[in-house]
């Protein structure tokens, strides 16, 4: 936790299902690189350091290169994989979390707000198009999924403009504006392409988050309700662009998983079936059976017994 201090206070983050924490940490050390130079990056393969929330100066675009998890933002709790975009207000408490095994390949580009202002007034063209990423009105954050040409070129960008700011050649002040600007060109340019094409990229793009959510909440009793919830569209409309983008229904897939799941256990371990049931996800012992069976071909008593024997 180099250069962190903590600051007792409560954050309260209900809305997103997150506990409140008796602390944050106020990130010093990117508040001193700030008043060094207005514009940080940094790119980062290794674990997570910064494990609670935290805040700094300056906004934050948090690129997701590679590996998946999630990432709290003010009372917003948002699922990112590679592509994600997360911009967080100054001042705003956010804190990254890979998901369990995973790390998290990310470029962290940090902007000095008063930076930010005067590159937005080259014009009102510029300031228009660099305020459409930014989170509108009270917004603490936002999220954008950027499509592979995107992240090809942003990522570019972001090497170089890394590069600039360690090497500080000569002129290096006017490389680092004129990547900013190319950042937010390329950014522009690429969310400006066929409406078709974005539409179909939306809905994959749900669809992968509904398989994620199903993966982090397969083990509790399912009920689409919630899921309407959190990810504020209706009931009719998640069924039918999962159907659509993996060829079942949001339950076949949920079942499916657990099967697989369980699957896993009866390979792994040497416990009860209700044990396997239950931690699954799946209430019933019976069902399960009756599950697996149709599933699989064997009830998962058989099939252990076959693996064990060498035969499955």
């Amino acid at each position: 936790m180099s250069g962190m201090r903590s600051v007792n206070e409560l954050n309260s983050a209900s809305s997103a299902g997150l506990k409140k924490q008796n602390s944050y940490m106020i990130d010093d050390m990117t508040n001193r690189a700030l008043v060094d130079y207005p514009v940080q990056c940094v790119q980062r393969i290794n674990g997570i350091q910064q494990a609670e929330l935290h805040s700094h100066h300056g906004y934050e675009w948090y690129f997701c290169l590679a590996g998946s998890g999630e990432f709290i933002a003010g009372d917003q709790a948002y699922r990112i994989f590679a592509g994600s975009l997360i911009i967080v207000r100054p001042s705003v408490l956010h804190m990254p979390r890979p998901a369990n095994g995973q790390l998290l390949h990310r470029q962290i580009l940090s902007v000095d707000e008063r930076y930010l202002d005067r590159l937005c007034g080259v014009d009102r063209f510029t300031a228009e198009q660099v305020c459409e990423w930014l989170p509108d009105g009270a917004s603490a954050s936002v999220l954008w999924q950027l499509n592979t040409g995107q992240l090809e070129s942003v990522r570019a960008i972001l090497l170089e403009l890394e590069s600039e700011l360690t090497g500080k050649r000569e002129a290096y002040t006017l490389e680092v504006q004129s990547l900013l600007l190319r950042l937010f060109a390329v950014l522009t340019r690429e969310k400006a392409g066929p409406p078709s094409r974005q539409a179909e990229e939306r809905r994959k793009l749900l669809a992968v988050q509904m398989t994620g959510y199903i993966a982090d909440h397969y083990k509790l009793p399912f009920r689409i309700e919630e899921m309407v919830r959190y990810f504020h569209f209706s009931r009719s409309y998640l069924h039918r662009i999962f159907k659509q983008e993996t060829g079942i229904t949001i339950l076949e897939y949920l079942t499916h998983y657990r099967i697989n799941r369980a699957k896993e256990l009866l390979e792994a371990e040497s416990i009860p079936l209700i044990e396997v049931a239950v931690t699954a996800g799946f209430q019933d012992l019976s069902y399960f059976c009756r599950s697996f069976k149709r599933l699989t071909g064997v009830p998962p008593g058989r099939y252990r017994k076959l693996l064990r024997q060498g035969g499955g």
